[in-house]
């Protein structure tokens, strides 16, 4: 067990560090680059800023580690645990996520395009300004997750759980809601005719609020249109 040491700025690019245990470290910059690293133990470390593209991450755990803005392309995190964990401004794209327990996680302004989220369950989790274009979240739990001002085009929700969710402002343009519930979603000021709605069970919605719309929309100089 390896615990409370600096390893920012380490080259472990290419390692089998499998079953290792690595808690509460400072491995910010850390080069793991294609590593072998199932079944490890990153639990309250710091890995901020670590290379990370095309690790093997499969059954890690997570646990409210720091990985904001780490380069994850490609990484494999099949079935990891990664409750509270901050993958803000994280590169994410293509990676292969299904099956992972991430509650209450950060992924603010991370690039998730393409990723492979099927069975994840996210609820609670934060997605405001990230990217998840084309990415997967077949039959995963988004309940009460909020993905405001995230881009969502040609998304996958097929069966997936986003009721309570926040997609205020979200772009959905070619998105899949097949068989989704989104009971007493928040869809304000999201109109995408393009969007496929299928099955959807989208009881007590909450569309767009219009004073909030021309609040939002308002620009210096402007006499604002208020709602009578």
């Amino acid at each position: 067990e390896v615990r409370n040491t600096f390893l920012d700025g380490a080259r472990l690019d290419g390692c089998d560090l499998s079953g290792a245990r690595m808690i509460e470290n400072d491995m910010g910059g850390l080069d793991l680059t294609k590593a072998i690293l199932r079944r490890v133990t990153f639990a309250h470390s710091s890995l901020a800023g670590a290379k990370l593209a095309g690790s093997d991450l499969s059954t890690c755990d997570l646990s409210d580690a720091n990985l904001s803005d780490a380069d994850l392309e490609a990484a494999v995190l099949t079935g990891a645990t990664a409750n509270g964990v901050r993958f803000a401004g994280a590169t994410l794209r293509q990676a292969r996520m299904s099956g992972i327990l991430a509650p209450n996680s950060d992924f603010r302004r991370a690039i998730l395009d393409r990723a492979d989220l099927t069975g994840a369950t996210l609820h609670s989790a934060h997605f405001e300004k990230a990217s998840a274009a084309s990415s997967d979240f077949s039959r995963a739990s988004l309940r009460e997750a909020s993905l405001a001002d995230a881009d969502l085009s040609g998304a996958l929700f097929a069966d997936a759980n986003l009721s309570y969710a926040d997609l205020s402002r979200a772009k959905i343009g070619g998105a899949e809601f097949a068989g989704a519930r989104l009971e007493w979603a928040v869809l304000h000021r999201v109109e995408e005719p393009s969007a496929r709605w299928q099955g959807t069970s989208l009881e007590n919605v909450r569309r767009t609020d219009e004073d909030l719309r021309v609040a939002e929309t308002w620009k210096p100089g402007e006499a604002p249109a208020w709602k009578s």
